[in-house]
């Protein structure tokens, strides 16, 4: 049997600078993976739990070009 590191709590809203309230909100959406309880009060994640969602999120993009119409004119 392979035991793998389990990403608890305090480490998921460290790493990923998302606090807990909104980390339990997106599972309750289904917007973020279920955690595995390992006991009554702790629950955790499989790192390649989260690596794939991490993955699985769109990239903001950032707007380099500005048409022309757009641009600030200065008088």
């Amino acid at each position: 049997m392979k035991f793998d590191r389990i990403l608890r709590f305090p480490e998921i809203v460290a790493r990923l600078g998302i606090k807990r309230r909104t980390i339990y909100d997106m599972i309750e959406r289904g917007d973020f993976p279920a955690p595995i309880k390992l006991t009554p009060k702790v629950v955790g994640w499989r790192p390649e739990q989260i690596e794939s969602w991490l993955e699985s999120r769109p990239f903001a993009r950032i707007q380099t070009h500005v048409p022309a119409d757009r641009k600030l004119s200065v008088k």
